[in-house]
């Protein structure tokens, strides 16, 4: 009778407190071997958090940091049934790297497995401790099966849903396709993303995502014309789902296709959206000077750089619209305001040439248009301007 009381009283709540422990070893080296290979591909902070699962308040307290990783350790008598996870700050990360991550927690919880069950039967360790180690390389394992079978869970800061490394592993591989294009987007590879994500859309024509990140990959490679038709499906299919931005993309690509009046609707409906949208009211302005409305134009302009009085772009073009209503002084001085804000702004240099090709001075008018060019051959309208002024210049040499 006194054995079964030592049994109840002693050993059994020593075996919880060992199984707790073993849990927890579990949960915080495999954690850790995400964080670690995320600090050694990112350069933003890595948190780890050991026995929060669901609803984590944004002042959870810090228990250790140690340079860019902190560690979130919330006491429980439960790991059995806790868990962990890792919040990787930097999300400039491409899809191998990602990969690697997720694989690292597989990786060392196998490791880890495999040690504690050789140390178990390959020593000449004491029955008990070879128990232990036994029982411990059990619940190595079934961690390991847990994680690795795809399931979702919620369990972040921001009380979001998200999947075991199974689960991650499994959508990283499914959508491997896309995860590359957009690898190709961040990098800035338009072209490449483009095809990419044009492939994409053929095969899977209900992913919002993909017509706008395939809209701004053609805009940047100045396809307009794809870009405008690929905005039209879009459009057509997901109307509700628009943002200020879409609809400010949309109107950019209509003012590059001279569709001047269709790009006000579209710049209008990104305002109606989002007021204080500083680039779609530069690039209405803009429009409205393309169709001689400088006044409507310098309006926009007034309210892009009262939002950002540091706009190179609504400086200059707000000189140009000031010059064209006789406002030669005040033009020129936002103009020369516009190169201080950025030296490198072609349309300062394109607004410049077009005051002097007004004014009859092809010479010069040329070497700011040529300027411009030179600094970006996108600049609108550009290489007409050059074939002005190179008719003028060729026609007062004639005369």
């Amino acid at each position: 009778m006194n054995n079964d009381w030592v049994f109840v009283l002693v050993i059994l709540p020593l075996f919880y407190v060992f199984l707790n422990f073993a849990r927890f070893i579990l949960i915080f080296t495999h954690k850790l071997s995400h964080a670690i290979t995320a600090l050694i591909f990112t350069k933003g902070d890595v948190e780890i958090y050991i026995g929060h699962q669901i609803k984590v308040s944004d002042n959870s307290k810090r228990t250790l940091k140690f340079g860019r990783l902190s560690l979130f350790i919330k006491p429980s008598i439960f790991y059995l049934n806790k868990g962990g996870f890792c919040v990787i700050k930097d999300t400039n990360i491409t899809i191998n790297q990602d990969l690697l991550i997720l694989l690292s927690g597989t990786v060392v919880t196998l490791f880890v497995t495999i040690i504690s069950y050789y140390m178990a039967f390959s020593n000449n360790l004491h029955g008990s401790i070879k128990l232990l180690l036994v029982i411990f390389s059990i619940l190595a394992i079934i961690s390991l099966v847990y994680n690795l079978h795809p399931q979702i869970y919620p369990h972040n800061l921001n009380n979001s849903g998200s999947g075991s490394d199974g689960y991650q592993i499994s959508a990283h591989l499914k959508n491997r396709k896309y995860l590359k294009a957009v690898d190709l987007y961040n990098e800035q590879e338009y072209a490449k993303s483009s095809v990419l994500f044009m492939a994409l859309l053929n095969k899977h024509p209900n992913v919002t995502q993909v017509y706008r990140l395939l809209t701004f990959s053609l805009m940047m490679i100045e396809d307009y014309v794809k870009a405008n038709e690929i905005a039209s499906m879009y459009l057509s299919k997901y109307a509700s789902e628009w943002d200020a931005d879409d609809y400010s993309n949309a109107g950019l690509i209509k003012s590059r296709l001279n569709l001047y009046e269709e790009s006000l609707f579209y710049y209008s409906e990104s305002l109606r959206l989002n007021p204080e949208h500083i680039f779609t009211l530069n690039n209405r302005g803009y429009t409205y000077n393309l169709l001689e409305r400088y006044s409507d134009g310098i309006t926009d302009f007034d309210h892009a750089i009262k939002l950002d009085p540091n706009f190179a772009y609504s400086y200059c073009n707000r000189g140009l619209s000031k010059i064209k209503i006789g406002n030669v002084e005040g033009g020129l001085n936002d103009i020369n305001h516009s190169i201080s804000l950025d030296e490198y702004n072609s349309y300062a240099y394109l607004n410049l040439g077009i005051y002097n090709l007004d004014k009859n001075n092809c010479k010069e008018a040329l070497s700011l248009f040529e300027k411009a060019k030179a600094m970006d051959k996108s600049t609108h309208n550009v290489d007409i301007y050059i074939i002005e002024a190179n008719k003028r210049l060729n026609n007062y040499i004639s005369y």
